[in-house]
């Protein structure tokens, strides 16, 4: 991992992100730049899966690529003099903004007039015609309100899924099936499409990245990382140390030293954690309105007949016994 200042003192890369156009705010979690130095040594970036996908700007190039949502870490160099630029698609986003189900997309970079063939697809050449990063990401934004206007929005299963993992980490995926009055095979269905895993991978993804956030708030010591491991949801701090080198390629201490290394002040990351951040991006139907029937209307139009009879499930409670698992 390369220093974050050159000998001169200035930085060696840095990364500003934003928050995305309010009306976009449903679909679009942050839009963001990334400069590279002249007079530093190229940078690793170690890309983890944080259940997202990317649409990427490189200044100089004409490729526009799809970033889609990752099973486990990448690293990759950025030579010096490099600038990249990009929006970040929520999770559950993809099929909306893009038109193609998030499975399509999984550890997958590809075009974005691959992606987009239709009204949008002439868009992706003028972005990367694009003579400033603000451009490009200004375009980017546009071009993804042209996508989704007038259009019925996020499945409404898939965020009622989000919105009950992100208030109970410790849900039984069994639990899904009975909240949401949907079958086991539904659920997947849903989630595959909308994230690109099924519910427990997807709670394994939102458990990790709620270990990123508490530790690189409190900090990398042996005992932090115990408490934070119980804090995320993990059984203990072995099962943290598994899951974040199957996540990251490295241990849980090393990846939170290298994460402090390279950000420090020359990172702004404005914009909250998409997977675990604030839950306010408006228009996402969540679990409550599906249960009290709000979100009946657009589910039983064929996608899943989630409220039956307008009836209200009960609240989950730890201590309920788990249903069957739902993969």
């Amino acid at each position: 991992m390369p220093p974050a200042t050159s000998g001169s003192g200035r930085p060696t890369q840095t990364y500003r992100e934003r928050p995305p156009a309010p009306a976009l705010a449903p679909y679009l979690a942050c839009t963001w730049i990334h400069r590279i130095g002249a007079d530093g040594p190229a940078y690793e970036h170690r890309r983890v899966p944080d259940g997202c996908v990317d649409i990427r700007w490189t200044a100089g190039q004409s490729l526009i690529e799809v970033v889609g949502p990752q099973r486990g870490p990448v690293t990759f160099l950025l030579p010096p003099r490099t600038t990249v630029a990009g929006i970040r698609l929520r999770p559950g986003a993809a099929p909306a903004a893009l038109g193609v189900p998030a499975s399509a997309l999984v550890d997958r970079r590809v075009p974005l007039d691959a992606v987009w063939d239709d009204a949008p697809a002439a868009s992706a050449g003028r972005i990367a015609q694009a003579g400033s990063p603000r451009e490009a990401v200004t375009l980017l934004e546009e071009a993804v309100a042209t996508r989704t206007a007038g259009r019925r929005g996020l499945d409404p299963v898939g965020a009622a899924v989000l919105d009950l993992l992100r208030r109970h980490p410790s849900l039984p995926a069994g639990k899904l099936t009975a909240e949401l009055y949907v079958s086991s095979r539904q659920l997947r269905r849903h989630c595959v499409a909308a994230f690109g895993y099924g519910p427990k991978s997807l709670q394994r993804l939102l458990r990790f990245q709620t270990f990123l956030v508490l530790g690189t708030r409190r900090g990398g010591t042996i005992e932090g990382l115990a408490e934070i491991a119980r804090v995320a949801g993990y059984a203990d701090q072995p099962h943290l140390t598994r899951e974040c080198v199957a996540l990251t390629g490295v241990t849980p201490r090393r990846f939170l030293a290298e994460t402090a290394k390279s950000c420090g002040r020359n990172h702004d990351h404005a914009a909250p954690p998409a997977l675990v951040g604030d839950a306010g991006a408006g228009g996402a139907a969540g679990a409550d309105d599906v249960r009290a029937g709000r979100a009946q209307r657009v589910l039983d139009g064929g996608v899943a007949r989630v409220v039956v009879g307008g009836r209200v499930s009960r609240p989950w409670r730890p201590a309920t016994r788990a249903g069957r698992s739902a993969g």
